[in-house]
C-alpha cells in the first residue's frame, strides 16, 4: 500500500511539474503590458535615460520628448516583458506605491 501511495505521489508531482512548465512557456509567449516604477539614475542622451528598475539599471526611452532629472521616480511601460521595449510614461504619481 505504501509503495502504491508513493508511486501516486510521484506521478502527481510529475504531472504538476509538467503543467508548471507548460504554464511558464505560455506566460513567456503572451502579449501583454506591464507597468513598473523606476528611478532615473542618469541622463544618457536626448530621450534616453538610465533607470533603476528593481535594482537593475536599464536604458529606457522617454515618450513624447519629456525630460526628467536624476532622482525622479517614473512609470515604465514594459511591453511583452522585453527589455528593449520599455518606455517612460511619465512621473510616478504619489498615490502609486
Amino acid at each position: 500500500m505504501k509503495n502504491r501511495d508513493q508511486e501516486l505521489d510521484q506521478m502527481m508531482d510529475k504531472i504538476i511539474e509538467s503543467v508548471n512548465q507548460v504554464i511558464d512557456i505560455k506566460i513567456k509567449n503572451m502579449n501583454y503590458l506591464q507597468l513598473e516604477t523606476g528611478k532615473i539614475t542618469q541622463v544618457y542622451s536626448h530621450n534616453i535615460y538610465v533607470v533603476s528598475i528593481n535594482e537593475l539599471e536599464q536604458n529606457v526611452f522617454s515618450l513624447n520628448n519629456a525630460t526628467y532629472s536624476i532622482g525622479d521616480m517614473v512609470l515604465i511601460l514594459n511591453i511583452h516583458n522585453d527589455k528593449s521595449q520599455k518606455y517612460i510614461l511619465g512621473n510616478k504619481p504619489a498615490f502609486i506605491l
